[in-house]
């Protein structure tokens, strides 16, 4: 809103811009590290034989694929991280198949469509689900027990 920005706004965001700052580098460092001592043995491997390939070659024209190609594999594995932590949801995901179609033939004019909308199961409003994704079914009127006095 216009005339509604204080200075105190402004050093609050300030504030956290600096500890998202200080939070990526932290991670970074992490990830570095991690790398390094080949706790992630798929992307430590991709990143040496990258480095191998380039030294081999001896030029720095193969870098961009390589660290596009690194985005993917950190993308790749995010996704598949999440997808395994959300297999008890209600939806279903898009599977890397559909996002390779989309990416590659999908568009506004495109008479065929290769992302699903994502399914939904329905459920009644009374139906209670526990943490592990089962059913906790309530009690019925019949069973229910009425409060003694």
């Amino acid at each position: 809103l216009p005339g509604k920005f204080s200075g105190k706004a402004f050093l609050a965001t300030r504030r956290e811009y600096k500890l998202y700052s200080v939070h990526i580098k932290t991670l970074l460092k992490k990830m570095m590290n991690d790398l390094l001592a080949w706790k992630q043995p798929l992307l430590s491997s991709y990143l040496f034989w990258g480095w191998m390939h380039c030294v081999y070659i001896n030029s720095m024209r193969m870098v961009p694929p390589y660290v596009c190609g690194f985005l993917v594999l950190l993308m790749s594995k995010n996704y598949y991280r999440m997808k395994k932590r959300d297999e008890n949801s209600l939806f279903t995901p898009l599977t890397p198949v559909d996002l390779f179609l989309a990416l590659l033939f999908g568009g506004s004019n495109s008479n065929r469509i290769f992302m699903q909308p994502i399914s939904v199961e329905s459920r009644r409003s009374q139906d209670v689900y526990a943490d592990s994704g089962t059913m906790i079914s309530p009690p019925s009127e019949s069973t229910a027990v009425a409060p003694e006095d």
